[in-house]
């Protein structure tokens, strides 16, 4: 399977290239398998959905990523999402679809250098503690123990 093909990316590069901007580069589809290197190049991760009650319900997979890779997270997602980065403290929070929110955030991490590595840490530390496969699989008998 690949990662890394968002829905506007072939608008988003001719924008880039247009712009003449050399600080933004377009992989396109990566494996799964490399997409760990990628995330070594990385201080943060930018984790970004539309504001729509939908997207209130979904906890993208990318968080999970950044997380195990000790990466901090800038969010522009409302709901459960939100709610799991506040409770690691993995992470900003911005609302959705606000590019001025985004700029900020991004500029706050990149200028606390070891704040950010901070966010991360404790974004690992708690993805494994409440999401590893081990611990959602105890989750899972319990509850289907109660099923009895």
């Amino acid at each position: 399977s690949v990662s890394g093909t968002g829905a506007q990316q072939a608008e988003l590069a001719a924008t880039a290239r247009c712009e003449g901007l050399s600080n933004v580069i377009f992989v396109g589809a990566v494996s799964k398998a490399e997409v760990r290197d990628y995330w070594r190049l990385c201080d943060a991760a930018v984790v970004l959905l539309r504001d729509t009650p939908l997207f209130r319900h979904v906890i993208p997979s990318k968080m999970f990523e950044a997380m195990g890779m000790e990466r901090a997270i800038v969010l522009g997602v409302k709901g459960e999402s939100e709610e799991i980065l506040l409770a690691a403290g993995a992470g900003v929070t911005i609302p959705p679809e606000d590019a001025m929110a985004l700029a900020a955030a991004v500029t706050k991490l990149a200028d606390d250098r070891h704040g950010c590595g901070a966010l991360g840490k404790r974004g690992r530390l708690y993805a494994s503690a409440n999401f590893s496969r081990g611990v959602l699989a105890m989750r899972m008998l319990d509850e289907l123990k109660q099923c009895r």
